[in-house]
């Protein structure tokens, strides 16, 4: 079983080529694991991210994406 200081829950990800809604596990600054229903422990910072999209390291200069209800990693 993991154990992750953030669980970022209800997350649209927007990678380049797809959007995916579910829950991200991070450890140590790092992403470990997107899924579904990730385990949270009494140490664990919870992140509801209902109605916002997670992006990792998008370029928002040469995009022209709009920033808006965004979370970036």
């Amino acid at each position: 079983m993991f154990s992750f200081d953030l669980v970022v829950k209800n997350a649209v990800v927007v990678t380049a080529s797809d959007e995916v809604r579910c829950d991200i596990g991070i450890k140590d600054g790092v992403v470990k694991v997107l899924g579904q229903d990730l385990p949270v422990g009494s140490n664990t910072r919870v992140i509801d991210a209902e109605g916002a999209y997670v992006t990792v390291s998008l370029p928002w200069s040469r995009t022209g994406f709009l920033a808006h209800n965004c979370f970036s990693f």
